[in-house]
């Protein structure tokens, strides 16, 4: 076996691939070279496994670039066997834990959860894509065992700051639900989440009153700019932020908007016959591109808290979020005299029960005079008649 007195940068950067794998020694340290055929060189030293005649070679994770470290990482492996250790076992227990802990990180939990639960749960689709925006970044490398409910609300503050109060419950109960189907799994405990709650009073209630839909709609109406546009179209309809925000031109057949399986929380097709006053304001967006609602029309409308605060501050309206407008439709539709079903069809939510497995009929008509009935309510709301004169619905 080929040995040198001392290694050094040069003499390892001499050492050239052979026909065959072989090892050079020095006679200052235990250290070994190894040089594969491809060229590749490890370091690491030869030694007998404790109480046999076994010989082993041990590889060390050092580059051999880095001879100093290299050299007393070869020494520590040398006196472990003076001891009656074994490195080569050592090092493979150690790359077995690391993959355990590799293999209950948050993100493998995550991606187990995901493939194991699609097509059980409606809204996977929407879960993945929180996941990927809201959560994995922060957490994603860490083992779940290891993830502390100070982490996650810290997590959660952040969303919140920056996507709103509804957006961090969202998180927070996503990553609660994954923990607890994890831990099911694999039969542990997280208590830290197990019966824990971002939002201890429920759900949210808020809805616009009167005076900020005449507030907002005011502003909207004389401020140029999608997100206007955007806001008072969440109002005519009803639908959800993310519907909206990624709504196509190609969507629209006619005055009906057809929102797509693959776009709705539920995956059923939602038919939208809108009204003439949605239609007018869908005229005034500007066609740059496949998207409705899009600056550039290449990507859809996103980023919804800066323009929002703007437009809030504006038009002299706080505390309520996006999604607070979609309440805010439905709770003007039943002020309106919009059928509960009818009402409900045009959020995209199932008819439950009996008539829901039964009754197919597609309820078009009831839905385009459910909309220019809210429509109508609106029109009242944002300019009400002078005097004494009210408006009747017909």
């Amino acid at each position: 076996m080929p040995h040198v007195r001392r290694f050094t940068p040069i003499a390892i950067a001499k050492l050239k691939a052979g026909v065959s794998r072989y090892e050079v020694s020095e006679d200052a340290s235990p250290l070994r070279i190894f040089v594969q055929t491809s060229g590749h060189k490890s370091g690491g030293i030869r030694y007998r496994r404790p109480n046999t005649r076994e010989t082993a070679k041990w590889t060390s994770d050092i580059p051999v670039t880095d001879l100093a470290a290299l050299r007393k990482d070869a020494v520590d492996a040398a006196f472990m066997v003076s001891q009656g250790a074994d490195p080569g076992k050592a090092k493979q227990a150690t790359e077995e834990k690391e993959a355990e802990v590799r293999a209950d990180t948050f993100e493998a939990a995550v991606r187990t959860y995901i493939k194991r639960e699609t097509g059980k749960v409606k809204s996977m689709r929407w879960r993945e894509k929180a996941f990927e925006r809201l959560i994995l970044g922060t957490l994603g490398h860490r083992p779940v065992s290891t993830i502390t409910l100070k982490e996650i609300t810290a997590l959660c503050d952040t969303v919140e700051d920056e996507r709103g109060p509804a957006m961090a419950d969202h998180a927070f109960a996503l990553i609660r639900r994954v923990m607890r189907w994890h831990a099911k799994r694999n039969g542990t405990t997280v208590p830290v989440l197990l019966g824990e709650k971002r939002n201890p009073n429920g759900a949210r209630s808020r809805i616009l009153t009167d005076n900020e839909w005449r507030l907002g709609w005011a502003h909207a109406e004389t401020t140029p700019g999608v997100f206007p546009l955007f806001w008072m179209f969440l109002l005519h309809t009803g639908c959800r932020r993310g519907e909206a925000a990624g709504m196509m031109w190609s969507e629209l057949d006619g005055d009906t908007w057809v929102l797509p399986p693959e776009r709705s929380k539920n995956g059923l097709e939602v038919v939208r016959p809108l009204s003439k006053a949605a239609l007018r304001l869908l005229e005034d967006v500007p066609r740059v591109g496949p998207f409705v609602f899009s600056a550039t029309g290449a990507r859809p409308l996103s980023g919804f808290v800066k323009p929002k605060k703007t437009f809030d501050k504006a038009a002299g309206i706080s505390g309520y979020t996006l999604h607070d407008l979609r309440r805010s439709s439905r709770s003007m539709m039943s002020r309106a005299g919009v059928q509960a079903d009818v009402a409900e069809m045009l959020l995209g939510h199932r008819v439950g029960g009996v008539r829901g497995i039964y009754d197919r009929h597609s309820f078009i008509n009831e839905k385009r005079h459910g909309y220019e009935l809210l429509a109508r309510q609106i029109e009242a709301i944002v300019r009400p008649v002078e005097g004494n004169v009210v408006a009747m619905v017909r």
